[in-house]
């Protein structure tokens, strides 16, 4: 039996829960980056959780833009451990199309009713 409520069977939810496993995963050497881009991640995941299952659109889109801000964060974390050689180019690939993905869904919610 799946004991996921509905907002976790969505695909921007198991697309955000991969992002901040990805960054975890990263074991970024520097730890004031590491934590950043941990932290973000996670933000990203929990603000996204918080909002998909608010019936008013006010509380939704406070936590969409949230979650976005975040993302944006993380994605430039993670491009800045890439560039300063603290974290593989491929792994750093993965977690930009990823969150390129998960823009895009954060953009049809905040323009959904």
């Amino acid at each position: 039996m799946d004991r996921r409520l509905g907002f976790q069977k969505l695909d921007c939810y198991v697309v955000a829960k991969e992002i901040a496993q990805r960054v975890q995963a990263a074991k970024i050497p520097d730890k004031e980056l590491r934590e950043q881009a941990t932290d973000a991640a996670k933000s990203a995941f929990l603000r996204l959780s918080e909002g998909l299952p608010q019936e008013t659109a006010g509380m939704r889109r406070k936590y969409f833009m949230e979650s976005s801000g975040s993302l944006c964060e993380t994605l430039a974390a993670v491009d800045l451990a890439a560039a300063m050689g603290m974290m593989r180019e491929a792994d750093a690939n993965i977690v930009q199309e990823l969150g390129f993905r998960l823009k895009r869904m954060l953009r049809g919610l905040l323009h959904s009713k």
